[in-house]
């Protein structure tokens, strides 16, 4: 089956996570205008490559039977954040609790979502004993209090990304990513 540059690059991105936001597949394909990120997603439909979630139909997924995931919602827009940067074709399946893997000038990198400090106590363990010198890892989280926890002789390299979906007083619909790494006391 014949598939367009935009239905080939939502396609290849939803095989790695699954499933997003139908304005995060346009944003996809955001170099084209707004009808061609429209068209692609209303093809793959079309060809039953991909289906739109049941009640509101605001997610695309690549197996009906999967459910969106807030966290994996955070993780695509962090990723939309750094499109330019990041070749979709080596993007990858990481193990738990890494959410999604990529290659980005010949380091891999994992992104963890901690959501809050028990959360943090239960993925730290994990990723010490999974511990690859060559990942660096970036952990979203959502609050000063996982920061001000987060431990500072992680072995290796991190960068903390905190999520926001609040600037001043108004809600966002999308968030942004303030990036920062620990020093060591």
């Amino acid at each position: 089956m014949y598939m367009s540059k935009e239905e080939k690059r939502v396609f290849d991105f939803l095989r790695v996570v699954r499933t997003m936001k139908v304005e995060q597949a346009y944003e996809l394909n955001k170099q084209k205008n707004i009808k061609t990120a429209q068209h692609a997603v209303t093809s793959l439909f079309k060809e039953q490559l991909v289906f739109y979630s049941p009640k509101k139909r605001d997610y695309i997924m690549i197996n009906p039977r999967f459910k969106p995931d807030k966290r994996m919602t955070d993780v695509i827009w962090l990723l939309l954040d750094q499109i330019n940067t990041i070749e979709i074709d080596q993007m990858y399946e990481p193990e738990e609790p890494a959410l999604v893997g990529y290659v980005r000038t010949k380091k891999a990198y994992e992104i963890v979502v901690i959501n809050d400090i028990s959360t943090m106590n239960e993925v730290m363990p994990k990723l010490y004993e999974n511990k690859c010198e060559s990942t660096k890892y970036v952990f979203i989280v959502y609050n000063d209090s996982v920061v001000d926890e987060f431990p500072s002789n992680f072995p290796g390299d991190y960068v903390i990304a905190k999520c926001n979906y609040v600037r001043g007083t108004k809600i966002l619909d999308r968030p942004y990513f303030e990036y920062f790494t620990l020093e060591e006391e």
